[in-house]
């Protein structure tokens, strides 16, 4: 039996949207971030759905963030989250 993974990123013509699922660590955090980041340049909006995980601590959220403020800010592009 394999484990579920921790993320799943989605990507369309213009948008995409980050799944977290499970317990979210730093480092998985740092590889879905990385993924986001080799994303199309049309790609102008991130979702961020964490419906599915389990609550982050405070590094995490803050690791979270500032991944997702670079991303933004590389792409003058926009985030929408949902918060677990």
């Amino acid at each position: 039996m394999f484990a579920p993974r921790p993320f799943v990123l989605e990507a369309h013509s213009t948008t995409a949207t980050l799944y977290l699922c499970g317990r979210v660590s730093i480092s998985t955090l740092l590889e879905a971030l990385a993924h986001c980041e080799c994303l199309p340049t049309d790609v102008w909006l991130l979702r961020v759905d964490a419906r599915g995980a389990e609550p982050m601590d405070a590094a995490s959220q803050a690791a979270l963030a500032h991944g997702l403020r670079r991303w933004r800010g590389g792409r003058c592009g926009h985030t929408l989250g949902h918060a677990a």
